[in-house]
């Protein structure tokens, strides 16, 4: 994060911003006061119009969880979201704090419902990154389909491909 003393000394009209495709952005600063030079590159989790970036330390309390929902071996319980505002009643769409992997692939987004009134069941989605859709089958196949709580599924609805666990409102637990 920026202090108050690198913004003190550095007009914002001097840090050059860039964003990177997992939501990180990276501000750099010259600080040139005294004729000291200070460099700062601080690389922060932003909020984006697509999803919630959870802090670096909540990411890691909560991956494991998203990651046995996504593989659809666990169900998500709802505190485990606690903290983390919803777009919509019920339904999350986070940006990972890290990269991470669901089956091995690598994920750029999760998309999650968990009906607040446990009548629809559940979804969560991976968006998979960098693979086409018959890789990610074939990954997926490879995993075994033994003790799986929903329905597994991978489908490309736009240029993403997504990786789908369903769950029924009876096995939502």
């Amino acid at each position: 994060m920026l202090s108050a003393f690198s913004v003190e000394h550095c007009p914002p009209s001097r840090w050059n911003t860039v964003r990177h495709q997992h939501g990180i952005v990276s501000a750099i600063a010259w600080n040139t006061h005294q004729g000291m030079k200070a460099f700062l590159l601080a690389a922060m989790p932003v909020v984006l119009m697509d999803g919630t970036a959870p802090d670096l330390n909540h990411w890691l309390r909560i991956e494991p969880a998203i990651v046995a929902a996504v593989e659809c071996r666990q169900a998500l319980p709802l505190h485990v979201l606690e903290g983390i505002a919803p777009n919509a009643p019920g339904s999350w769409s986070l940006t990972p704090a890290r990269s991470f992997t669901v089956f091995g692939l690598p994920v750029t987004r999760i998309e999650l419902f968990i009906d607040p009134d446990g009548e629809l069941g559940a979804s969560y989605t991976a968006v998979i990154e960098k693979r086409s859709l018959e890789q990610v089958r074939k990954q997926l196949k490879l995993a075994s389909q033994r003790g799986r709580i929903g329905q597994l599924s991978a489908d490309q609805p736009s240029a993403e491909v997504q990786v789908t666990c369903t769950v029924a409102a009876t096995e939502q637990g």
